[in-house]
């Protein structure tokens, strides 16, 4: 349910993660009745799935580790 609103609105989704962690066009949404989110970009003609994650888990931490190994 949760990713059908955010593929008839991409731009619903909030983009402060994504400016907190520098990662541009980084959006996410979350899974109502779930301590969860969709994290995802937006393009011209699609979306891109990043990950659905846990709201407890630290995502510049993550990010941290994807880009600096």
């Amino acid at each position: 349910m949760a990713l059908r609103s955010v593929e008839r609105t991409p731009d619903i989704g909030s983009a402060s993660i994504g400016e907190l962690c520098d990662v541009k066009g980084l959006r996410t949404w979350p899974v109502k009745g779930f301590p969860i989110r969709w994290r995802y970009f937006v393009t011209d003609d699609h979306l891109d799935i990043v990950r659905l994650l846990a709201d407890a888990q630290d995502l510049p931490t993550l990010l941290d580790t994807i880009t600096d190994p």
